[in-house]
């Protein structure tokens, strides 16, 4: 989700205007004329982007995401049991069975 949220998101993670951004009057009118989104006043597009920086850019974001990644274990360890645990008999023979026949270029039965 961090991820998604990243690319979603883009530069504008970083690139938001501080509070006090918004509360200087000698600035606001850019702010309110090139940083606002589509139907979004600029003060919500910055927090709302501030929020996601909080979640998926700050140290304690960052520090979660690595919890989170880790808590349950080794990953790698993990995808093995995962694919060690599941049974691959219909999916094996599924593609036996695909294989015996022949398939003409660039069409799938």
């Amino acid at each position: 989700m961090v991820e998604l949220m990243r690319e979603i998101c883009a530069s504008g993670i970083i690139m938001q205007p501080s509070e006090k951004d918004l509360a200087n009057p000698e600035i606001r009118q850019y702010l309110d004329r090139y940083v606002r989104g589509k139907d979004v006043d600029v003060e919500y597009k910055s927090r709302l982007f501030r929020l996601a920086h909080e979640l998926a850019a700050s140290s304690f974001g960052l520090r979660q995401e690595i919890y989170e990644y880790w808590h349950g274990g080794d990953p790698n360890r993990n995808r093995i049991n995962l694919l060690r645990g599941f049974d691959q008999r219909e999916m094996k023979s599924r593609i036996k069975e695909l294989l015996q026949h022949p398939l003409p270029h660039g069409e799938v039965p």
